[in-house]
């Protein structure tokens, strides 16, 4: 494995860590995980979703790499496959989060999205039930709720996320679609780091868009 900066300097100069048992342990896993924080993506070009219209975007997140070992698949440590950015994103320095910053085509066919053996390709619909044209400079991303599959064709794949923006308002309605992605789905990779809650189900347009 070719380390990056950050992954170095979780393993420390030496890129050398020591984890000690009981007993020895005869076996190594590697699992994989979708990102430990919200991804921004933001699109090379602003997308435009007009009034009481719908789209849905392709876009995708590097694999971290868990080390695990035993049969009970203790995990030792998680290294990122690719150095995301760190970035902040809300309305203000106070209210957001901090996230890991990504550009994205922001394809609108499946198709046009290179299928890579370290990402998962993530659906993301957007419905404007507003009535004003939503325009989409950045999207947050909240990967850490998204359970990660394998297809039939072995390639990877988040749940499919849909946000609701609301008639007359600037509320936004989060939710997960399992429809969208489980027909081509094989197996169950890694469960989603977070349960869904009611935080997670209503946003507002400055904690999702900008």
């Amino acid at each position: 494995v070719e380390f990056n900066s950050r992954a170095q300097s979780m393993l420390c100069e030496s890129k050398v860590l020591r984890f000690a048992f009981k007993e020895t342990e005869p076996s190594l896993y590697i699992s994989l995980h979708l990102p430990d924080r919200p991804l921004v993506a933001r699109p090379l070009k602003p997308l435009m979703i007009p009034a009481k219209e719908m789209a849905t975007l392709y876009t995708s997140a590097a694999f971290w790499l868990g080390l695990c070992v035993g049969v009970d698949q203790k995990k030792l440590i998680e290294i990122p496959v690719r150095e995301y950015s760190d970035t902040w994103f809300g309305p203000n320095t106070i209210s957001g989060e901090l996230c890991y910053a990504s550009k994205t085509n922001a394809y609108l066919l499946h198709e046009e999205l290179a299928q890579k053996p370290h990402r998962a390709i993530i659906p993301v619909s957007i419905q404007n039930e507003g009535n004003q044209t939503l325009k989409i400079e950045r999207m947050n991303i909240p990967v850490c709720f998204l359970n990660l599959y394998q297809a039939f064709d072995e390639h990877f794949y988040a749940e499919s996320l849909l946000f609701v923006r609301e008639s007359n308002s600037n509320a936004v309605k989060v939710d997960i679609e399992k429809k969208g992605t489980l027909h081509q789905i094989h197996r169950l990779v890694t469960p989603s780091r977070k349960k869904k809650d009611e935080n997670f189900l209503f946003k507002t347009i400055e904690m999702l868009f900008a």
